[in-house]
């Protein structure tokens, strides 16, 4: 992948000179190095396990461990995309289902990623031992909890946003359930989607180094990659490798949004809903060796024959077709009514079921969090530590959203107003908000605490560095979507900047915004377990620590105190509970009501 990113100028010239030749060697380039990737994994994913894999630091064994990382993370994306599809369509048409399953993603994405590490990685080792199985599924799981749920979010605000001139359409037509979500939901969220997929890609990248490399007690869990490279040589203090692993990772990045996202933007602009004039398309070096292949015009030219074909067949039997719907229509008996009583005794069995799994989960939750004292006794920690951690770090994530908000909507309307700067700057910010957060925390932890800056003042900011680019992403998507002749009248009015900004731009954003807050809060606090508890070096002694509900669940985790897990992360999801449906859920419903252009 990184030879064709070097090499794009070189292939772009040799497609002028023999016009397809660029775009079938890279076709063919890419396809052996997917099947080289998939070969590699699936070595990987089928040998033995060995609790303590050692991690080679010779350069030779990077680009492998490169790989194995990314087909971690596109496995990861294909099932955070087919959990997206389905759970935000059916959130976005079924209220009742909606009033538990969008504060659920709240909550599921606030909970930090060691909380899920431990269970998840031991149930899954225990139940296919003696295999890397388990601990290569524990892993895709985890990076799937850093993708799945702002792509989530993103597809649900982007059906609530649609015109309702759209289902209109379906309606008169008479489109049933799946063709309306495949001919009017899926294409009108396409952009939203393909934006909020860029940002959860970086998530999954975000937390590489803790979920490829952790340890549980005495117990070592690690699996062979760039995340675990670069986290074995920081600890090591190697820092030439740490930046070689770096610039990796960072082809690695730039090859993913050049090869997957930005030709996915180019393609997803047929489904625009408003055209805006003066406004350039985005391009792809890609894209345009795609068209230009001998055998890519060949097989279009092939496909067009045989739409063709079929509509001409579906023309001349549609007579047929009608008549025979009339005929089944006065022959049909009527339908047996005790469908309907089946029906209603089988979801009454369902949710039966449901209640006594909750409830049986609740019973082992008490179990495990009985022992957790009051007040803390000894080295212990208790109930009133978990409440201070809590109200700290909620401090940290308003402030946090609060100083993200104010530079990147101005920042991400800027760009978002211009092609030319989304395309020039977007892989850039997707890098920096892609890379694995434990090596620079460290760096950064470390050089400003030798300037005597006291770690509670260093934590917010490692916070802001985990959880702004949502808010940036979010607002770059809003700025490109606010209607042409929204920005005509403005211009032919003489709004000044503030008015403009005030009347238009923030209202026409507000649904990204909302969006774009509410993950960068979950993001936020997913941070704070690499934010509040740093660990500078292998010893002991080398960790550097503030009071906060993150600290207190990456200590548990290091220390296998399942109680003190337990009882952080259940406090964290009953405040998060409580905190979307007195503000979250208010913003989506002025989001979707007073500030949807489309009413």
């Amino acid at each position: 992948m990184a030879v064709g990113l070097v090499g794009a100028g070189n292939l772009g010239r040799l497609s002028r000179r023999t016009p397809g030749v660029g775009g079938d060697v890279v076709l063919v380039g890419l396809l052996l190095a997917i099947l080289g990737v998939l070969m590699l994994y699936g070595r990987q994913v089928s040998g033995v396990y060995a609790r303590e894999v050692p991690i080679d630091l010779s350069i030779g064994a990077l680009p492998a461990y490169a790989a194995l990382s990314l087909a971690r993370c596109l496995a990861a994306f294909l099932l955070s995309l087919i959990f997206t599809l389905t759970w935000g369509s059916i959130a976005a048409h079924n209220r009742r289902a909606e009033r538990v399953m969008i504060p659920a993603l709240d909550i599921l994405q606030t909970i930090p990623v060691l909380s899920f590490l431990p269970p998840v990685t031991l149930a899954l080792i225990t139940l296919i031992p003696g295999s890397e199985i388990g601990l290569e599924l524990a892993a895709i799981l985890m990076i799937f909890t850093g993708q799945a749920w702002n792509m989530a979010f993103g597809f649900y605000q982007a059906i609530r946003s649609l015109p309702p001139s759209l289902y209109e359409v379906a309606r008169v037509n008479r489109f049933g359930m799946l063709r309306t979500f495949f001919r009017i939901e899926l294409p009108g969220s396409t952009l939203a989607l393909i934006y909020n997929s860029m940002m959860s890609f970086a998530g999954g990248w975000f937390f590489l180094t803790t979920i490829e490399m952790f340890t549980l007690a005495s117990k070592d869990f690690r699996l062979p990659g760039i995340g675990s490279w670069i986290a074995t040589a920081q600890q090591s203090h190697q820092w030439g490798l740490v930046g070689i692993g770096s610039l990796v990772l960072i082809v690695l990045i730039v090859g993913t949004d050049q090869l997957m996202f930005r030709p996915l933007l180019v393609w997803a602009q047929r489904f625009k809903i408003e055209e805006q004039e003066g406004q350039t398309p985005p391009r792809s070096w890609v894209v345009s060796l795609w068209r230009a292949s001998p055998l890519v015009r060949v097989l279009r030219r092939r496909r067009e024959l045989r739409r063709r074909a079929k509509l001409a067949r579906e023309a001349a039997t549609t007579a047929s077709i009608v008549e025979r719907m009339k005929v089944t229509r006065r022959d049909r008996s009527t339908p047996w009514r005790g469908g309907r009583s089946v029906r209603s005794t089988v979801r009454l069995v369902l949710v039966l079921v449901v209640l006594a799994l909750i409830g049986w989960g609740l019973y082992l939750l008490i179990q495990t969090v009985r022992p957790l004292p009051l007040v803390a006794e000894g080295g212990s920690r208790g109930w009133l530590d978990v409440g201070w951690g809590l109200t700290s770090s909620f401090g940290r994530v308003l402030v946090v959203l609060l100083i993200g908000s104010l530079w990147a909507i101005p920042v991400g309307l800027f760009i978002g107003r211009s092609e030319r700067l989304r395309a020039w700057l977007g892989p850039l910010v997707q890098v920096v908000a892609s890379y694995p957060a434990p090596a620079y925390f460290v760096i950064i932890t470390v050089g400003l605490g030798s300037i005597g800056t006291p770690f509670w003042f260093i934590a917010p900011l490692l916070m802001l560095m985990g959880s702004q680019w949502y808010i940036l992403f979010n607002a770059m998507g809003g700025a490109s979507s606010i209607p042409s002749d929204l920005t005509e009248m403005s211009q032919t009015y003489r709004l000044g900047w503030w008015a403009r900004l005030r009347r238009v731009d923030l209202p026409a954003m507000f649904p990204f915004l909302v969006t774009g807050w509410v993950t960068a809060a979950g993001g936020a606090w997913n941070t704070t377990i690499v934010a509040e508890y740093v660990q500078t070096g292998v010893g002991q002694g080398d960790v550097r620590m503030t009071a906060g509900i993150g600290s207190l669940i990456a200590l548990a985790t290091d220390q296998g105190d399942y109680a003190l897990l337990a009882a952080s992360t259940m406090a964290l999801a009953v405040f998060v509970i409580i905190f979307n449906r007195l503000v979250w859920h208010r913003l989506y419903d002025l989001s979707a009501t007073r500030f949807n252009l489309q009413t």
